[in-house]
């Protein structure tokens, strides 16, 4: 049976994606069709597949940590930013923890670091949220790549004057953490 049948919603209110985040944590072999889903370019699914990934992420993380590494390097891929802030969410729940950030392959860092600095630098009509998560996965990575902080805190106070609240917010907070 297709997992659509079980994770399908109309709606994507928190119930909903948590109904279809535990059916998905209760059925781990059907993965698979989740991540092959989200690899379906404009597809109706594939923001679905997001979503339910960022939701099962949430409630029990070390049961898709082994799909993130490839995940990761496959960021730019994804054009849309519902796509986007919900893979970015994933990846800075993922690079909180400094060991998880330490373990890192070269490939994936840097896989990482380029597609962050490209959502703050070179896409700056993407979505706050997006460029939010983009910033947090580049605090977490420069705990291991030093010479990420000077060129974050530049863009950051660049940046600030000229942004939504949301974003200030959240460029405050890291600016913060950098200067500890």
């Amino acid at each position: 049976m297709d997992i659509w049948t079980y994770i399908n919603f109309d709606r994507a209110t928190r119930a909903n994606r948590e109904k279809a985040a535990f059916w998905m944590l209760a059925h781990l072999d059907r993965l698979p069709e989740l991540m092959s889903a989200l690899q379906q370019q404009d597809s109706v699914y594939n923001v679905k597949a997001a979503y339910v990934l960022e939701m099962m992420a949430i409630k029990n993380f070390e049961t898709i940590s082994e799909v993130l590494p490839k995940l990761a390097i496959q960021l730019n891929q994804y054009k849309s930013d519902s796509l986007q802030r919900a893979l970015l969410h994933i990846m800075t729940l993922w690079l909180a923890p400094v060991e998880v950030t330490r373990g890192l392959d070269k490939k994936t860092r840097e896989a990482l670091t380029e597609h962050c600095f490209d959502k703050l630098i070179g896409n700056p009509e993407a979505a706050v949220a997006v460029q939010a998560h983009a910033m947090s996965c580049l605090f977490y990575l420069s705990r291991v790549n030093s010479w990420i902080t000077e060129p974050l805190k530049a863009i950051l106070i660049k940046k600030m004057p000229h942004q939504r609240p949301g974003f200030c917010a959240r460029a405050r907070s890291i600016l913060k953490n950098l200067n500890q």
